[in-house]
C-alpha cells in the first residue's frame, strides 16, 4: 500500500480517513473538517444506544427505559436473592448450633 500510495508513512485506515474527510468536506463545504475516530465512535455509540432504547421501549411499553435498566434490574434481583439465601443459610446454621448445644 505504501508503494501504491507513494506514502512511506502510510498506516492502516489512512485511505478510509482520507475518503471520509474528502466526502464530508465536499458535502458540508467545511474545508477544515478532520476525521476524528474518537468522535465517530462516540456518535455511533450514542446512535446505537438511542436505537436500542427505542426498541426496548416499543417492546416493553416502558417509556422511561434507559440503557442499562435491564442489567440493573437483573443485578438488583440477584443481589436480593443472594442476600436472602445468605441470611437463611446463616440462620439455619446458627439454629443448628444452638439445637446441638441445648439438646442433651
Amino acid at each position: 500500500v505504501r508503494k501504491a500510495t507513494g506514502n512511506p508513512s502510510y498506516k492502516f485506515g489512512d485511505i478510509t480517513k482520507s475518503a471520509v474527510e474528502g466526502t464530508v468536506k465536499a458535502v458540508t463545504r467545511n474545508e477544515t473538517y478532520q476525521f476524528d475516530m474518537e468522535d465517530t465512535v462516540k456518535t455511533l455509540e450514542a446512535d446505537m444506544t438511542r436505537q436500542f432504547e427505542e426498541q426496548v421501549r416499543s417492546v416493553t411499553g416502558n417509556t422511561d427505559y434507559k440503557f442499562g435498566d435491564i442489567t440493573n434490574s437483573f443485578l438488583s434481583s440477584t443481589d436480593q436473592l443472594l442476600t436472602s439465601w445468605r441470611d437463611e443459610s446463616f440462620n439455619e446454621f446458627t439454629r443448628g448450633i444452638w439445637r446441638d448445644k441445648l439438646t442433651p
